[in-house]
């Protein structure tokens, strides 16, 4: 399994993102996020690499996981447990596992995002 994340300097706008946060508000274009979000930049269903934009803003500084669950909720895979400084981070990883449907969650401190996927 090959997953990197890194923090980047560019804001959402540049890069042609569009975010949202928890409840579909649009995130700002500070240099830190406002609101904790994870937006995917790679197609569904993912067929090569996952990749995605998420975002970490100041109260939300801390452990930040990345978590892949199969439809019966079964954990799958971590993807990713690390702390994180506030900020907007890309993420890639290269899946190798069996096509079909799954579930993304990231979390950070008492907030969580879930996104449904398809691997092919």
């Amino acid at each position: 399994m090959k997953a990197t994340a890194t923090k980047h300097d560019y804001l959402p706008s540049e890069a042609n993102i569009t975010a949202t946060g928890k409840g579909g508000m649009a995130v700002s274009d500070d240099e830190i996020p406002a609101e904790f979000f994870m937006a995917m930049a790679s197609g569904n269903p993912v067929k090569k690499n996952l990749n995605l934009q998420y975002g970490i803003p100041l109260e939300d500084e801390g452990t930040a996981s990345l978590k892949l669950y199969d439809p019966s909720g079964r954990l799958v895979r971590t993807l990713l447990s690390e702390n994180k400084t506030a900020g907007y981070y890309d993420f890639s990883w290269e899946p190798d596992l069996p096509t079909g449907l799954y579930f993304l969650r990231m979390s950070v401190i008492d907030k969580a995002l879930t996104e449904k996927i398809i691997l092919r």
